[in-house]
């Protein structure tokens, strides 16, 4: 049947590909090996994914169709969810446009912008080290 013969033409192709794992398999084999008694005998896996996704190519876009997708891109993020640290940015630009034009804007907490943040959280991370 069709089926068998699309599971056969998989299996000889699987096929192609054990020798190179067997030869990988037996050189790390070898490897762990070379010197040591059988008691303290200590392997080295490898393992390798190689994953292939085919491009696809379509024309170019029509002028209304870009339109469109910028549109449709627009609205998209107009409603998106947006993180705590978002709304406090917009917040903070409301905050200051209404200062600009002369509005009263002080809420009695702290001034510390989402900008502050953003740079005190860029600091910390240039003075990062890692463990190792």
């Amino acid at each position: 049947s069709l089926l068998q013969e699309i599971m056969l033409g998989s299996l000889r192709q699987l096929t192609k590909f054990r020798a190179p794992i067997a030869t990988c398999y037996t050189s790390a084999r070898a490897n762990s090996t070379a010197g040591v008694s059988q008691a303290e005998r200590k392997w080295d896996l490898v393992a390798a994914v190689c994953i292939e996704r085919p491009p696809y190519i379509t024309p170019k876009l029509l002028e209304i169709e870009q339109k469109v997708m910028a549109t449709l891109d627009e609205k998209e993020f107009e409603v998106s969810m947006m993180n705590d640290h978002e709304i406090r940015h917009k917040r903070d630009l409301e905050k200051q446009e209404r200062k600009r034009k002369g509005e009263d804007v002080d809420d009695g907490e702290a001034v510390i912008t989402a900008l502050d943040l953003e740079d005190s959280w860029k600091k910390a991370a240039e003075d990062f080290t890692p463990a190792s």
